[in-house]
């Protein structure tokens, strides 16, 4: 309890400090405090928020890989989350990252609450924002209940897209029911709850969106190049491994053009030596009968 009181304090420090900014501003509001909290939160964590991101992409990417291990070691589950695990030290992955942004926010959530149940407010003038009488209550119309749903459904619909096309239909079908579940929790809680939470979560949603859009850029466009070289690559060695079986095979060996025979003429017709052998043994035998 001291912990979450001492958040509780510290967050109300630092409304309060930024509420004398807007005040210095020349807009003095507890609203526009609360909107300076939540930009300010964001950009600590964008480090936590933008390895989370990264985390989700390497994770949709190792599924295929995580199928295969589930089908040859489906049997030995503990064969099978050993395999699991070796892939993610191999491609340095850490499956529990997606949680630490949702843990450090949990405190926040807390201190936030604490803070705004009972705030000692500077001027209580100032405790207003747009219809509201003050941040303390609960949104009497439900503007921003729903609005933080809706903003949650956003974000939420973004963060998938670094997860589409994992190739596991368990995985996408949690996803989607994540995905209209979330969204109708925040509204029912952001409705129970001071409205100055509401401020804050809707704030952060939509900081976050646009947060996400960068980021789903970046890493989108990494994946991307990434597929592209590995298909360069594949390409190359189907390539390089065709040309070395066409090296390996043996020349065809042409067969020797046969010789000519010089005593013989074109198309089988007797050659000139043969001509003069016959002639010869013609006068011989004339020779012999005129002697006989």
């Amino acid at each position: 309890m001291f912990v979450f009181e001492a958040l509780g304090s510290g967050m109300t420090a630092l409304i309060n400090w930024l509420y004398e900014f807007t005040v210095a501003a020349g807009v003095p509001s507890y609203g526009l405090a609360i909107i300076l909290v939540t930009i300010l939160i964001k950009l600590v964590l964008h480090p936590i928020t933008r390895t989370q991101m990264r985390s989700m992409a390497q994770m949709s990417q190792l599924q295929p890989e995580i199928k295969k291990i589930q089908d040859v070691y489906g049997k030995d589950k503990q064969k099978m989350q050993q395999k699991i695990m070796e892939l993610y030290k191999e491609r340095k992955v850490n499956p529990m990252s997606g949680c630490l942004l949702l843990l450090l926010q949990l405190p926040i959530l807390i201190a936030l609450y604490q803070a705004l149940w009972k705030f000692p407010y500077v001027n209580p003038a100032h405790a207003g924002f747009l219809w509201m009488d003050s941040l303390s209550v609960r949104d009497p119309l439900f503007i921003l209940p729903v609005l933080a749903a809706v903003t949650t459904y956003i974000q939420a619909k973004l963060s998938m897209a670094l997860s589409a096309g994992s190739g596991n239909p368990s995985q996408e079908s949690i996803q989607k029911m994540m995905l209209i579940m979330m969204p109708l929790f925040i509204g029912w809680i952001s409705a129970t709850l001071p409205a100055g939470l509401s401020v804050y979560w809707v704030t952060f949603n939509v900081v976050g969106s646009v947060q996400q859009v960068f980021i789903n850029k970046q890493l989108l466009g990494d994946r991307a190049a990434q597929q592209r070289k590995a298909g360069d690559e594949e390409k190359a060695g189907r390539e390089t491994k065709a040309k070395g079986k066409t090296e390996e095979a043996p020349a065809a060996v042409k067969p020797a053009p046969a010789k000519k025979s010089s005593a013989k003429g074109k198309r089988g017709q007797p050659g000139k030596e043969e001509v003069a052998q016959g002639e010869s043994g013609r006068r011989k035998r004339k020779k012999r009968r005129r002697g006989g």
